[in-house]
């Protein structure tokens, strides 16, 4: 009985990749899952309407994961990339007043200005793990 239960369950499971290579598509499997870009960190404005959040992805030529920073609306929309980089921004973190985001990377700490998108090196600690406004 085992025997014909894993007979039938590999006949099932070869099913999906034959009908894939019949119609010119293949089956999901892990590479498209890698391939998925990331969102993570996110951070809501301390007024409540934007929200800023880390999107990683994937770099096939470098063979690594990209991230960059991207703001919008707390609904979706006005998506836009505020920073991108080499260096890995990571840790998002608002301003009080919600003016300014902090964030580091492999090179340091830095300070984003929302309105003007200039950013500020205030320090070159590098693997830093965390900070907050104070």
């Amino acid at each position: 009985m085992r025997f014909t239960t894993a007979i039938v369950c590999l006949a099932l499971c070869a099913v999906p990749e034959v009908h894939a290579s019949a119609n010119g598509t293949r089956a999901f499997d892990v590479r498209d899952l890698i391939a998925f870009d990331r969102l993570s960190e996110p951070r809501v404005s301390p007024d409540g309407r934007s929200i800023v959040v880390t999107i990683s992805s994937l770099d096939l030529e470098a063979n690594r994961r990209r991230s960059d920073l991207w703001l919008a609306h707390v609904d979706g929309t006005g998506l836009r990339q505020v920073m991108s980089g080499a260096d890995q921004p990571k840790s998002p973190t608002w301003s009080a007043d919600g003016k300014q985001i902090a964030f580091y990377d492999a090179t340091g700490i830095y300070i984003l200005d929302v309105a003007t998108r200039k950013v500020y090196q205030v320090s070159d600690s590098r693997g830093y793990g965390g900070f907050d406004w104070k």
